[in-house]
């Protein structure tokens, strides 16, 4: 009788809703007693209320641990090391295999401008049906809309990666000071064996390490997806972030 599948649906949302809640707050005792701690530094007070807005959409508002600020949602966040070689002894012996590979096939690396790639990004978005075992969006399916970062409080870096000029793959990162954050990412699924993927965000950290970026974050890291085996394999870690009136 569909009043019970009611009560049944009612209740599983609530033990699912608990179930997350010890959950989060496991992950932050633990981050925390670790320093897994995100220190941002963002001298602009517009954009530090921007990523402010940003931060509480994505991880559910403030939480306080020993009378300090924390964002709920633990996050997952690349901490740039101290030079290239340090990530690339970090990242898992995979990662590093498909950056080789990424270059022996003459894929390579750089800041492009949206609006001159039009065509080679609607086919990116177009070369697979399925992403991450889900249908692409309709958005995605159709022409990509030209850019205007000035509609942006936030720096908007657009890194692509390119094979004899053309664009097969790219991250769209929002940076607020030493933070940036990843907004869209997607390669063309005939290049994606060729480890173009884990080129970009070795380029994203060498881009990171030239511009005073302390911290890539790419959404969340909570479940043993193969979208989160991937991000552990490229450095990716557990992190709460801080959040200080006087960043």
């Amino acid at each position: 009788m569909k009043i019970y599948k009611d009560i049944y649906d009612f209740g599983f949302y609530y033990y699912s809703r608990l179930k997350n809640i010890v959950k989060y707050r496991e992950l932050r005792a633990e981050l925390y007693s670790k320093k897994n701690i995100c220190n941002l530094k963002i001298p602009d007070n517009v954009q530090k209320q921007d990523l402010f807005k940003d931060l509480k959409k994505n991880y559910k508002g403030l939480i306080k641990i020993n009378g300090e600020n924390f964002f709920v949602i633990p996050t997952a966040i690349l901490k740039i090391p101290e030079t290239e070689e340090k990530y690339l002894s970090m990242i898992k012996s995979q990662s590093r295999n498909k950056i080789n590979k990424a270059i022996k096939n003459s894929v390579y690396c750089k800041i492009f401008s949206w609006n001159d790639f039009l065509d080679d990004i609607y086919e990116i978005h177009k070369s697979k049906a399925f992403r991450q075992g889900k249908l692409m969006s309709k958005s995605y399916l159709e022409y990509p809309k030209s850019f205007n970062d000035e509609n942006e409080l936030a720096e908007v870096i657009h890194l692509g990666a390119f094979q004899n000029e053309k664009l097969v793959g790219y991250v769209e990162w929002f940076r607020w000071g030493n933070f940036a954050a990843t907004n869209r990412l997607l390669g063309h699924g005939d290049f994606l064996k060729l480890g173009i993927m884990n080129l970009l965000f070795f380029e994203s950290c060498k881009f990171s390490l030239k511009n005073n970026i302390e911290y890539l974050a790419y959404y969340t890291m909570l479940n043993n997806s193969s979208l989160d085996k991937f991000k552990k394999n490229i450095g990716f870690k557990n992190f709460l972030i801080k959040w200080d009136r006087k960043v």
